[in-house]
């Protein structure tokens, strides 16, 4: 009897680990058709370079204080970068929001070019990349139809990511130490958004 109930028990947890890798094999293959459905719906190409050394932009937003929140776009020149846009976001404003808002500024200021835009924000990067897709497929609406967080920032942002020619927008990871341009247009970026939360609207170059 100690036999076959421990038998009994083998057997249910081998169909156990053989359910587990069936929902694990199901989720990923979710995973790819939701990729590839934001390929069709999003107008982001890639995320990785296609531009190398040229119209590379970091971006950054963020939410400062508690109560005041800005974003910059900046652009390699050479060896270096500068600053072309900065702007305090009005409150009320979340460093998500800001973040969104710092891409759609630099999809909109390389209309008609190829860019790489940068961004160290996971969350930003997934909506250009997934979840904005998803949400536009649904309507902006969660489950409860309730709108989405952001929709109407989201919707402007799918909108600017048409303008370029060529787009790619790219995750690079924050607060890392280096002397590669990516890493160095991070920190400009990291350096002037805290100045950009209390600036006016101002664009600095073309």
């Amino acid at each position: 009897m100690q036999l076959i109930g421990f038998r009994q028990r083998e057997l249910c947890e081998q169909q156990e680990e053989v359910q587990r890798k069936l929902a694990q094999v199901q989720l990923e293959e979710l995973k790819k058709k939701e990729k590839e459905k934001a390929k069709k719906v999003l107008p982001v190409r890639t995320d990785t370079v296609i531009n190398t050394g040229v119209n590379q932009v970091p971006v950054q937003g963020g939410d400062y204080d508690g109560n005041r929140a800005g974003y910059l776009v900046v652009k390699q020149d050479q060896s270096q970068y500068r600053t072309i846009k900065l702007e305090t976001c009005p409150q009320p404003c979340s460093a998500q929001l800001a973040k969104l808002m710092a891409l759609m500024a630099a999809c909109e200021m390389m209309e008609g070019k190829k860019a790489d835009i940068y961004t160290n924000s996971a969350y930003a990067h997934g909506v250009c990349h997934l979840f904005g897709a998803v949400w536009k497929q649904r309507g902006f609406k969660k489950s409860n139809g309730d709108p989405t967080r952001h929709c109407q920032q989201i919707v402007e942002l799918t909108t600017a990511m048409m303008k370029p020619n060529a787009l790619a927008i790219i995750k690079c990871q924050a607060h890392r130490k280096g002397s590669d341009m990516v890493i160095r247009g991070n920190q400009a970026v990291d350096e002037a958004a805290k100045m950009a939360s209390g600036c006016s609207s101002s664009v600095i170059a073309p």
